[in-house]
């Protein structure tokens, strides 16, 4: 199992089209090929492509992370 972690790319077949190149980045095995927070939360919209009323990208009223 944790060969498959180590050398395998993950399955990301189940991720929605929108979320899977950005999630496959995430999870690149070289740590430096990883994008940082500052660019993750630049690209975090929600489903109409439009960053949310925070600037975060959700779309909604709340913070995008819970308190």
């Amino acid at each position: 199992m944790l060969f498959r972690v180590a050398e395998d790319e993950a399955d990301l077949k189940g991720v929605p089209d929108g979320l899977r190149e950005r999630l496959g980045a995430c999870l690149a095995k070289d740590p430096a090929a990883r994008p940082g927070l500052a660019d993750i939360v630049a690209h975090t919209v929600d489903l109409e492509g439009e960053p949310g009323p925070d600037g975060h990208g959700n779309g909604a009223e709340e913070p995008w992370l819970p308190a």
